[in-house]
């Protein structure tokens, strides 16, 4: 999580900030997912990996700029294909859609 909410619970880790996650040893080993409606993969046709960190931008900041070509993207797709979803809305969305698919 970032930015750090001072949460002490084992299956929260808070991160100063995005690259401070990013480069974290904790997640080697992890595949990461950036959301965000400039993904090429839409939701529908995804494929959760089993070690996955899930990462979510705020509102007019696009985290896939962060991609690396082993890292993955998926966007959730909508009646205007342009966003729309709060952080926390498409965290609910994917993870439902793991859930879903498992």
């Amino acid at each position: 999580m970032n930015p750090e909410t001072g949460m002490h619970k084992p299956y929260v880790s808070g991160f100063k900030d995005l690259d401070a996650l990013l480069n974290s040893s904790e997640f080697s080993g992890h595949t990461h997912i950036y959301v965000d409606e400039n993904a090429d993969t839409e939701l529908t046709d995804f494929s959760h990996p089993e070690n996955a960190v899930y990462i979510f931008g705020r509102t007019s900041y696009d985290v896939i700029v962060h991609k690396k070509e082993d890292d993955l993207g998926v966007k959730i797709p909508t009646v205007t294909n342009n966003g729309g979803f709060w952080a926390h809305q498409a965290a609910a969305i994917m993870l439902y859609d793991r859930f879903l698919k498992t």
